[in-house]
């Protein structure tokens, strides 16, 4: 792994690249990302939504499965509709 090199030349300890890639946007994309509060580069902005999209992913992953459909479901829930029936 390569280390990150800052502007004065030096290298910031501890901090190392892992991979660079290169993307093509056109210019009202590149126009969006550069607007977008808060991100001071392009690559910040597409390391934000990566993010976003693993926290996403890891969020759905820990939801409960519901419970499989009994065979006796569909009759439990007609007959539930058939007491409410008088109600409606």
């Amino acid at each position: 792994m390569e280390e990150a090199a800052v502007p004065d030349g030096g290298r910031k300890i501890g901090f190392k690249m892992r991979k660079t890639i290169g993307i093509s946007v056109s210019e009202q994309m590149h126009a969006y990302i550069l607007e977008q509060a808060g991100y001071g580069t392009v690559s910040e902005y597409i390391r934000s939504l990566v993010r976003r999209e693993q926290q996403r992913r890891a969020d759905y992953a820990l939801r409960p499965t519901p419970a499989p459909a009994r065979a006796n479901d569909h009759a439990v829930f007609v007959n539930a509709l058939d007491q409410l029936s008088p109600v409606i």
